[in-house]
């Protein structure tokens, strides 16, 4: 027998990486509840990754979705730029939602480039012991960004940022999901043998 196999699979990944931070993100104020701390540094930095990563991928979704010129070669900031034109708003960068996104992506780049770094300072401090021993360990500036309040805020105010997009693109959010697509085969000769398995 000889078939035709046909398929076409719309892929949106922004969705599998927005589940993927949605998850985190339930997962860790959830133990936070339970005061459950163990490991919960890492599923906040994870959190706040899969956020960065779906941002942008909501971001070239849209791009193209509307068929955004040169859209490959846009940074972050371009891409967001460029939808906002596009979609006529004109939203204050400087408040939320959209104060956010600068410090989100500072950290998805610190993260993602990965690069080691040497601290040295000194310091006259005046205080206890507790005070001053928990001063000796300098917590860097990413570090500083991954707590539960800016692991919600970035979730909430990209997500915010999201719906907008789609409201001022005339897109409905159902448009945006995977799976849609077709798949079929089409006998080109021989013989279906009736009791095969379908």
């Amino acid at each position: 027998m000889r078939v035709l196999i046909e398929r076409e699979i719309v892929d949106n990944i922004h969705n599998d990486l927005s589940n993927t931070a949605h998850y985190f993100k339930k997962r860790v104020l959830e133990r936070l509840a339970n005061d459950d701390r163990d490991g919960i540094f890492l599923e906040m930095m994870a959190t706040l990754t899969m956020t960065a990563f779906a941002f942008e991928a909501n971001l070239n979704f849209l791009g193209m979705t509307k068929n955004v010129p040169k859209w490959r070669g846009k940074n972050l900031d371009d891409k967001l730029t460029t939808l906002l034109e596009l979609f006529g708003l004109t939203p204050n960068m400087e408040a939320r939602p959209y104060s956010t996104v600068g410090p989100l992506k500072k950290l998805r780049n610190t993260l993602a480039h990965g690069k080691p770094r040497t601290y040295a300072d000194n310091e006259i401090f005046v205080g206890t012991y507790d005070e001053a021993y928990k001063l000796q360990r300098k917590e860097t500036e990413w570090e500083a960004m991954v707590n539960p309040e800016f692991m919600t805020m970035a979730y909430d105010d990209t997500d915010q940022i999201w719906h907008e997009l789609l409201a001022a693109a005339q897109i409905e959010v159902w448009e945006t999901i995977s799976g849609q697509g077709m798949h079929g085969l089409t006998l080109i000769d021989g013989d279906i043998d009736p009791d095969d398995e379908v």
